[in-house]
C-alpha cells in the first residue's frame, strides 16, 4: 500500500512511496525507491552535476525505464527513473541544482 509522505526536493510535489528499497521483487531485490504524484510532474536535480548517463526513451533494457543519471560535483551519483520519455541532453552536460 503506498505511503502518504510531505514534499520532495526533486519533485516539489506530494508523493507516495510504492516501492521500498529492499524490497522483494520476484527475481530480485528492489536497489531504490519508488516514488508516485499520481500525475506528470516535473523533477528537480538535487545538486549541481554533469550527465553521465541517459535512456530518454526507455529502451536500454534496464528496467528504470527513461532514465537520467547526474552526477554531482562531489561525486555522487543521482539516477533518475520511470520517467516519463524526454529530450535528450548532452552527456557532460551541466545540470544546475533544481
Amino acid at each position: 500500500m503506498a505511503t502518504p509522505c510531505n514534499l520532495a526536493p526533486f519533485i516539489n510535489q506530494e508523493f507516495y512511496i510504492t516501492g521500498w528499497w529492499g524490497e522483494p521483487r520476484g527475481t530480485h531485490i528492489h536497489a531504490g525507491l519508488d516514488l508516485a504524484t499520481g500525475g506528470i510532474n516535473n523533477v528537480y536535480n538535487m545538486k549541481d552535476g554533469y550527465v553521465i548517463y541517459q535512456d530518454a526513451n526507455g529502451t536500454d533494457g534496464s528496467g528504470y525505464g527513461p532514465n537520467i543519471i547526474i552526477q554531482s560535483l562531489d561525486g555522487t551519483t543521482w539516477l533518475y527513473g520511470d520517467l516519463s520519455p524526454f529530450t535528450p541532453f548532452t552527456l557532460n552536460q551541466f545540470i544546475p541544482k533544481g
